[in-house]
This record gives C-alpha cells, structure tokens and sequence, in this order.
C-alpha cells in the first residue's frame, strides 16, 4: 500500500494542528527566594575580644548571617564594653553591623545598676549605650515598678524617659542611716 504525498502532508498538517489545539503549554511558576543566608550557625556563641578582655559575649539557639547582620532566634547578649554589664535576652534578634541590635519577642533587659526591665521589642544601640521600646514595659529596680510605654534608656547618662508612666514606688523606713 502506497501513501500518496498529498495524504502524508494532511496527516501531519492534522497531527501538528491537533497539538496545537489539544496540549496546553505547561503552567511554570517562578517563585523569588528572600535573600539567603551566608552562614547558618546552630547553638551559636560568640565572643568579641579586645585587649581589655570579652567585650561582647552573644549566645543564641540559631544564628544567620546575612551580608549587613546577624539574625538570631532565642537571643542572650552580654555587653561589657562599658563600666556597667548589660545583659539582654529575647525569642529573636536582629545584630546589625553599624551596632544596632533589635530585638523582639519577651524582652529581658538588666544592667549592673540594677536596672531591669519587660517589654516585647527594644532598640539596643551598643556604642551609645542607649535603649528604646515603642512598646509597654516594665521596670523593676529592687522593690520598685514602673509601667508604661516608649521607654528611652540612656545608660551612659542615666536618664530614663517615658510616657503614659504608672508606678509602684517604695520608700525606705531608714533614710537617716
């Protein structure tokens, strides 16, 4: 049985409009990743060393390093560059090169002062030594507490400012000794 040429060139000309017809382009969709991390640290624990000794002492469950910062999950920050220690702990935190640490989620804040306060997101910046949550907080110094919102911590000066303040304040019985 012989094929007529014209009957080959409808046969094609039918399998190529079929295909056109009948199969659909397949469906791809492209997703955009979020930056990805240089380096993804576990039980991570870093010292920052000067010739006065540990300067900075960062502890954290996970830790991921990005080109401008670390990110941090269950945070514990020790900074002992000045004359006081402050200590910090939160479920997360941002460590950004130029010195600014953000932290957020059940801040712990305390310093050898004896200052310590609650809140859940602080802007810690480390040369300055100064605090700010946007937050409500709670400071506690010895028996004392004090409530409000927008705190502004200036450790090296020793101010603190606030709004909205309500406080527990207790007076010594001795104040002539």
């Amino acid at each position: 049985m012989a094929l007529n040429i014209n009957l080959f060139f409808i046969l094609i000309a039918t399998l190529l409009l079929s295909i056109l017809f009948f199969l659909r382009p397949m469906n791809v969709t492209t997703t955009e990743h979020g930056e990805i991390a240089q380096l993804e640290l576990k039980k991570f624990k870093l010292y920052e060393v000067t010739d006065k000794g540990v300067k900075t002492e960062v502890n954290a469950a996970v830790a991921k390093r990005f080109e401008n910062r670390y990110e941090t999950q269950d945070i514990y920050l020790i900074d002992n560059s000045r004359n006081s220690v402050e200590t910090m702990q939160a479920k997360e935190g941002i460590y950004y090169n130029n010195e600014m640490i953000y932290l957020d989620g059940d801040v712990f804040y305390h310093d050898s002062k004896g200052v310590q306060f609650y809140t859940q997101k602080i802007e810690y910046n480390q040369s300055k030594s100064t605090v700010f949550t946007p937050n409500t907080f709670e400071i506690i110094q010895y028996k004392n507490k004090v409530f409000g919102k927008e705190l502004h911590y200036d450790n090296n000066k020793k101010v603190i400012k606030a709004k909205n303040i309500s406080a527990n304040y207790f007076l010594d019985d001795n104040l002539t000794q």
